[in-house]
């Protein structure tokens, strides 16, 4: 019996015409029986879901999809028997990766005995609407969010004296006092009435002049909150355009609560007033003290003058007193050896003239002659001798005075030249049995007056050779160089016998020497004056009993500092 219904569906709705119709619509359509087999299907349900009729025809949904996807067709179905009419369901179903939404208008198929013996289903794709609908309210979600956490008043606003709402942020309430509904097309109150009527014709303007210029405007302005306190408000919008740019469609604009900061700017402004008045009295009694303390640096200026002239004396009385000590030690060092030649000298004289008488009336002897000879001639080297100290004193005297500028500056390899000096100084201080040893870097290029720094490294040894290595066998010195920036480093060692604390003061004292009657005491002296007067640098000393001398000399590469 059910093969003969099926055979007389088929021939009612099997011809050509129906079919040609069915398969050139977008829709996907298909005819079911009462048994959920599938009739007839569309070419476009062949395509959605990449089947043909022949593997269609006479199967179910749940040949086709999913359990859960049947079922839900199945119940539609089942509900068009049930009552009889044509409905429309939502449906979706997920084919591969993808899941598609449809509207589908589903209603009974009468036979001639009117009753239902099949089931129609017109199906439309609504997959991009609904995607779009999705999209819409995740936009709408997120855009809630994003006003809500603006500390300020969104908002979307017609264009007209009263400010009619279309939207508003719920910060108005925090603003105003007041909920963004009672703005919301002007439900309870409008935005204009809680402008503050004196700022109220200055927004308009403002706006408006925005508007014109096609640019977006800012305004500050003040509103009056719910509780009849006046609160401040900075605001920045724009007018929306439409498609052909005429004329604004509505504003669009976000406002900021500025009360604070304007406080702060008025409470700035009182304290500045303050700070002028404060400042003007202070202008005033400043200018008072200024006029005393005029008068008082006049009568300070006379008192300073008197003291630079008082202490120019007291310069010049000092310089002076320095001038007669070096004098006197100049004095005691020369008159010595002077004497010492003179009286040799006259001795000399008498002795020769008692000679001469004697030669005059023929009472000497060939040995007699031949000794006198070696008596006078020990006596004249004393006299050299005497006269040669004397002569070595005052060459350190010139040394002394003698002005820099008159050296020769010129740029040497401090290495190459230290050896050359160090090599000749072995051959003078080698019956000294001194082990001179020198550190430096190579190519050390200074701008100095080599002629000082050999005086200077010459007077070190002699230094150490006259007075450090008594009962010291091995005899040693070191000079280490050390390259700064601006300056060289010499550090000039011996292992000699060292001084004490006490004697380190005076080491650089003119005259000062620990072998009085032999030796001048002008050599270290006349370093120190050569390093800090001629080459601008600096000395020091360190050194305790049987620990030897260190000399520090700090030494510019370019000539004085």
């Amino acid at each position: 019996m059910r093969d003969f219904q099926n055979n007389k569906i088929e021939n009612q709705i099997g011809n050509s015409l129906l079919q040609s119709i069915v398969d050139n619509t977008n829709a996907v359509i298909y005819i079911k029986d009462l048994d959920g087999k599938y009739i007839l299907i569309n070419s476009q349900y062949e395509k959605l879901f990449n089947v043909s009729k022949q593997d269609v025809i006479g199967k179910t949904d749940y040949d086709i999809f999913q359990k859960e996807v049947a079922d839900s067709f199945n119940e539609n179905d089942q509900t068009i028997v049930e009552t009889g009419e044509s409905l429309s369901f939502e449906e979706s179903v997920r084919y591969g990766y993808q899941e598609y939404f449809y509207i589908s208008n589903k209603f009974p198929v009468y036979g001639h005995q009117n009753e239902i013996y099949a089931i129609c289903g017109i199906s439309t794709d609504i997959t991009e609407i609904i995607r779009s609908k999705n999209t819409i309210h995740q936009r709408e979600h997120e855009f809630n969010i994003l006003v809500s956490n603006i500390q300020g008043v969104v908002y979307r606003c017609a264009i007209d004296s009263d400010w009619k709402m279309y939207l508003i942020s719920d910060f108005i309430y925090t603003l105003s006092g007041y909920p963004a509904s009672d703005f919301i097309m002007n439900r309870k109150r409008t935005y204009a009435s809680i402008i503050h009527p004196s700022d109220r014709q200055m927004v308009e303007d403002v706006v408006n002049i925005g508007l014109e210029n096609r640019e977006a405007y800012l305004i500050t302005y003040r509103i009056i909150h719910r509780d009849g306190t006046v609160r401040w408000v900075h605001e920045k919008g724009v007018g929306y355009y439409d498609d052909n740019q005429h004329s604004a469609m509505y504003l669009d604009g976000v406002i900021i609560d500025v009360t604070a900061e304007k406080n702060l700017e008025q409470l700035l402004s009182a304290k500045n007033q303050e700070l002028e008045t404060i400042n003007k009295e202070l202008e005033e009694r400043i200018l008072e003290r200024t006029i005393h303390l005029k008068d008082s640096n006049e009568q300070l200026q006379s008192t300073v003058e008197r003291l630079k002239e008082t202490q120019q004396q007291l310069i010049e009385s000092k310089k002076m007193i320095a001038i007669g000590s070096l004098v006197k030690g100049i004095c005691h060092e020369m008159s010595t050896p002077l004497s010492n030649g003179l009286s040799m000298s006259t001795y000399i004289t008498f002795e020769l003239e008692k000679f001469v008488d004697r030669v005059t009336h023929s009472m000497v002897t060939k040995e007699e002659v031949f000794e006198f000879l070696s008596k006078l001639e020990t006596h004249v080297n004393s006299t050299i001798g005497y006269i040669s100290k004397s002569i070595g004193i005052a060459d350190n005297l010139r040394i002394i005075a003698e002005n820099p500028m008159e050296q020769k500056k010129s740029t040497f390899d401090l290495y190459v030249y230290l050896e050359t000096v160090i090599s000749a100084m072995k051959r003078n201080f080698g019956k000294n049995n001194i082990t001179i040893e020198l550190t430096c870097i190579k190519s050390l290029m200074v701008n100095s007056y080599p002629g000082l720094l050999y005086q200077v490294v010459d007077l070190l040894m002699t230094n150490s050779a006259d007075h450090g290595f008594e009962s010291i066998e091995e005899r040693y010195v070191q000079i280490m160089i050390e390259d700064h920036v601006k300056t060289f480093v010499m550090i000039f060692r011996d292992n000699g016998k060292g001084v004490d604390a006490t004697v380190l003061p005076k080491l650089f004292d003119p005259f000062y020497t620990t072998k009085m009657g032999s030796h001048s005491g002008l050599g270290l002296y006349l370093v120190y004056n050569i390093v800090t007067q001629k080459l601008g640098g600096s000395i020091d000393c360190e050194s305790a009993p049987g620990k030897g001398l260190t000399f520090r000399l700090v030494i510019p590469k370019n000539g004085q500092l």
